[in-house]
C-alpha cells in the first residue's frame, strides 16, 4: 500500500533525524515513519515555498491551503492509496479537486483542531469533514463532537496520541535537583499560564513552597508573578532535560474540545515525572488522577497549589505517579504502538471506499 503524507509546513528534512541522530532528536515524523513497519510506503508530499506557497509564511491554518501542492496531488492521485492529511487546511484543496477531477484516492484526516468557537475554522471543517474518507482523533470527546456536529456517516475514529518514549525517558537516577524547581511549557492558546503564575504566588506565600517555578514560552503572561520565564529556544535533549530534573510538571489548561497540551503532557509522562494538569476534555483520556496524575479543575488555583505542594512534600507519591504515568505512555502511546492502530484503520478505510465504488 502506498500512501502520500501532507504536512502544513515542510518536513522531509526532519523525517529521519530520529533514527540519524537519535540522542539529539525525537521521532519528528509524527510516528508515521513506522508505518514503513506495515508494508505501508510513504512520499512526503512537501510543503513548497514562497512564491509557489504565497501563505507558507503564516500560521498553519494558512500555509496548509497550498495550490500548487493540491494541484501535483491530484495530478499524482493514482499512485496513493491514501492521503494523510494532516490538520483540516491541508484536505481542503485536495478534497476540492477530487470532486472536480473525479480521483478514488481515499482521502484520511488527521488530528483537525476542532473548535467550534473559531468561525473561520469551523467553516472549513464543515466543508472537510463531511467529505473525507475517514478522521483520525485524539480524544473520544471528539468522536462524540464529530458524530453530533456531521452525523454518524462520518467516520471518526479515536486513537491514542504518539510520544518517543526512546527518547524521552527517565533518568537513571531520579535525585533532587541542587536548585530545585517546577517545570512547565508550551506556547498554544490552551495554555492558563496566568492560573499557574498565581498558583506559584499562593505555593510561595501562604504553602512555604521554596522550588522556583520556570516557565518557557514565548507567550505573553499577564501579571507572571513567581514565574521564572525563559523565552529563549531550546533543543529537544535541554527540554528532556528539564523535564528530568523537574520536581512537578505542570501543565495548565483552559477546557478545550481538541487535545491541546497532549506532547508536553505524554513528553513529561515518559520521562517519569509526577505532572499535575489541568482538567481538559481533550486530554481527558490521558489522565488518571492519583495514579498517573494529579488532577485539578481548570482555573483552579488553589488545588493546583496543593498539587504541587503535596508532590513536592512526598517524593514517594511523586515517583510512583511518575512510573506509573511512564508505563501508561509506553502500553498505549508508544510510536509503534500508534503506527500499528493507524496502518490498521488506513487499511480499513481504503477498503472501504473500493467496496463503494
Amino acid at each position: 500500500m502506498r500512501v502520500a503524507v501532507v504536512w502544513p509546513r515542510p518536513r522531509r528534512d526532519r523525517w529521519r533525524l530520529g533514527q540519524t541522530n537519535p540522542h539529539d532528536y525525537p521521532d519528528l515524523s509524527d510516528g508515521l515513519l513506522f508505518l514503513e513497519d506495515h508494508q505501508i510506503e510513504v512520499t512526503i508530499e512537501e510543503s513548497l515555498p514562497f512564491p509557489w506557497n504565497p501563505l507558507v509564511r503564516m500560521h498553519e491554518f494558512y500555509s496548509g491551503l497550498d495550490p500548487v501542492r493540491a494541484a501535483r496531488i491530484a495530478a499524482r492521485a493514482t499512485r496513493y492509496d491514501a492521503v494523510l492529511c494532516i490538520g483540516d487546511a491541508t484536505a481542503y484543496l485536495v478534497l476540492w479537486l477530487r470532486r472536480v477531477f473525479g480521483f478514488r484516492t481515499a482521502i484520511v484526516l488527521i488530528d483537525p483542531a476542532l473548535s467550534p468557537g473559531y468561525a473561520r475554522r469551523k467553516r472549513l471543517q464543515d466543508y472537510v469533514i463531511p467529505r473525507v474518507d475517514g478522521v483520525v482523533v485524539y480524544g473520544r470527546a471528539q468522536v462524540d463532537y464529530v458524530a453530533q456536529e456531521y452525523g454518524s456517516a462520518v467516520k471518526a475514529s479515536f486513537l491514542y496520541h504518539r510520544a518517543d518514549v526512546n527518547f524521552y525517558t527517565p533518568t537513571d537516577q531520579q535525585t533532587t535537583a541542587a536548585d530545585p524547581y517546577v517545570f512547565s511549557v508550551g506556547l498554544d492558546e490552551s495554555r492558563d499560564f496566568e492560573t499557574l503564575a498565581a498558583a506559584a504566588r499562593y505555593c510561595r506565600d501562604d504553602l512555604g513552597v521554596t522550588e522556583r517555578f520556570v516557565l518557557r514560552t514565548p507567550r505573553p503572561v499577564t501579571e507572571p508573578g513567581g514565574l521564572e520565564i525563559q523565552r529563549d529556544s531550546v533543543s529537544y535533549g535541554g527540554l528532556r532535560d528539564l523535564y528530568r530534573g523537574a520536581s512537578v510538571v505542570v501543565l495548565p489548561l483552559r477546557d478545550r474540545l481538541h487535545a491541546g497540551g497532549i506532547n508536553t503532557l505524554l513528553e513529561a509522562m515518559a520521562t517519569g515525572r509526577p505532572v499535575v494538569v489541568s482538567a481538559s476534555r481533550g486530554i481527558a483520556d490521558y489522565v488518571r488522577d492519583g495514579e498517573t496524575v494529579r488532577v485539578v479543575a481548570p482555573g483552579d488555583v488553589r488545588g493546583m497549589s496543593r498539587a504541587i505542594a503535596e508532590l513536592i512534600a512526598d517524593p514517594r507519591e511523586a515517583r510512583r505517579l511518575g512510573d506509573n504515568a511512564r508505563r501508561f505512555v509506553v502500553e498505549w502511546c508508544e510510536n509503534r504502538v500508534y503506527a500499528g492502530a493507524l496502518a490498521t484503520l488506513i487499511r480499513e478505510i481504503v477498503d472501504s471506499r473500493r467496496r463503494n465504488r
